[in-house]
């Protein structure tokens, strides 16, 4: 089936597309999701929703027929879009990034097809950035780290609309009483791990050290990122970091992440040390996907 009403402002009407292996477009109208795996691994098609206010493009970069893809960059390359453009990729494991425009969207899928033919190495990659580095980080992380230096990591230093801006987004780690473990003391609301994976989870995370608290397949990934936790209690010094990785939830495909870290030392309520992480997302990091090309 051919779309109709297209424009030059709209690569494909409102509604859900599947472009084939020759690429011809169907719609996905009624069509069963359960069927998803097989037509992104097997038959490589790409999907494209056109919502009013964003279009999402979806595919499998291993799988994905090249005459599909291409027949969507073309549609794309004669279009004016006053929407957002998501694309979610996989590669072993689903990435969700946004474009500006529809130029930067074709250069970045032909940046991600150069992956096609790399194998994974490694599911989780850590770049330590120089503390200078972090005025180019994101709005939230750039004014944490001015918190920190105003306060020297005390709380009470700050004020409480400063607190109450800046808690939610948090994850705070207090060695444990009984051995050398660091246990999580504080899991904010809109802390990116919350936010993963679910309320229920922050509420059952505290006073469990972040390893017990993850699921196994995660616990690579835990003891990689958390190695640097220690070493912010001893030196008292923060760290900045950009970090990709994969993670892995029972019911799912697995999914990557890209965020921008700040670890520092704090003194928390009772003046005992503590390692207060502060993480954002963003695609902006200066990890390649899977630490490629």
């Amino acid at each position: 089936m051919k779309p109709t009403g297209e424009s030059p402002s709209t690569p494909f009407p409102v509604g859900e597309w599947w472009i084939d292996e020759i690429g011809s477009v169907h719609s996905a109208c009624g069509v069963d999701r359960s069927f998803d795996t097989l037509y992104y691994r097997h038959l490589g098609l790409v999907n494209v929703a056109v919502h009013p206010t964003k279009i999402v493009v979806q595919w499998d970069i291993n799988k994905v027929s090249d005459d599909a893809l291409a027949a969507v960059i073309e549609r794309f390359s004669s279009c004016r879009l006053a929407v957002s453009i998501h694309l979610r990729y996989f590669f072993f494991g689903w990435v969700a990034e946004q474009c500006t425009n529809p130029v930067a969207m074709i250069e970045r899928i032909h940046r991600i097809q150069q992956f096609r033919s790399i194998d994974l190495i490694r599911s989780t990659y850590i770049d330590e950035h120089d503390l200078a580095d972090i005025k180019n980080g994101t709005k939230l992380v750039a004014d944490g780290y001015q918190l920190w230096e105003r306060t020297g990591g005390r709380f009470d230093k700050a004020s409480q609309d400063e607190l109450c801006a800046y808690l939610p987004h948090l994850l705070i780690f207090r060695p444990a009483p009984q051995n050398d473990e660091l246990v999580f003391t504080f899991v904010g609301s809109k802390s990116t791990m919350a936010r993963i994976c679910g309320p229920e989870w922050a509420a059952s995370a505290c006073n469990v050290t972040s390893n017990e608290s993850l699921a196994p397949m995660n616990r690579q990934y835990d003891f990689q990122v958390s190695a640097a936790y220690r070493d912010v209690l001893e030196t008292g010094e923060p760290r900045y970091d950009h970090v990709r990785a994969l993670l892995h939830f029972d019911g799912s495909e697995p999914f990557w992440i890209s965020y921008e870290r700040l670890l520092t030392y704090g003194l928390i309520d009772d003046g005992k040390p503590a390692v207060v992480c502060l993480v954002n997302r963003t695609q902006n990091i200066s990890i390649p996907l899977a630490g490629g090309p």
